[in-house]
């Protein structure tokens, strides 16, 4: 989609750009400061449209359980050689599921990849419009992978979701909002 790329036009060039550069020490690249106010853009847009009164933002945080245990399984294997290339492999393959998985929820909630702020280490956090129908279908996704991985992984894998909403006094705070998210996923 056109979104998309103007979304990776942008990291290309505006990765190292500072965003603040009235400040002293920038600390924020221009393509992290575009990708947010998209994102914040893009879920006031849909929460406009839904006309429901509740926060306008919804964080999401997805978080895939059973990681270290499936890397590091083919470890214990006696008289096997190239164990190293096989822990890259399999942690190059599960960079690739959670990119995946963050992808899917993007697609099913038809929003852009400018509400997945991060990904990364098993880990991924969208921001995403707080609507019924978004929470609706969140779960809808969240029971269709942990079935898949149930299936195809026996349990070992699984995937953890939780949210938090925000209005636009609190998303300010992202630091507290992502505390907030953190104990939400480790409960």
């Amino acid at each position: 989609s056109c979104v998309n790329f103007v979304y990776y036009l942008f990291c290309k060039y505006t990765w190292c750009v500072p965003g603040a550069v009235y400040k002293s020490e920038p600390d924020v690249s221009l393509f992290d400061h575009l990708k947010t106010t998209a994102a914040i853009a893009g879920c006031l847009y849909v929460k406009k449209r839904s006309e429901e009164q509740d926060n306008e933002f919804l964080l999401l945080g997805g978080d895939i359980s059973g990681i270290q245990k499936f890397i590091y399984k083919i470890t214990n294997v006696q008289g096997v050689k190239g164990v190293s290339k096989r822990l890259r492999g399999r942690s190059f393959y599960l960079s690739l599921m959670q990119d995946v998985i963050a992808q899917r929820f993007l697609n099913r909630l038809l929003l852009s990849t400018p509400h997945l702020l991060f990904c990364g280490g098993g880990r991924f956090e969208m921001l995403l419009p707080n609507t019924s129908e978004i929470t609706r279908e969140i779960n809808k996704v969240q029971s269709e992978i942990n079935k898949w991985l149930l299936e195809e992984y026996a349990g070992e894998l699984g995937l953890i979701t939780a949210s938090v909403s925000a209005d636009q006094d609190s998303i300010k705070n992202y630091s507290d909002l992502l505390k907030d998210l953190d104990h939400a996923i480790s409960i």
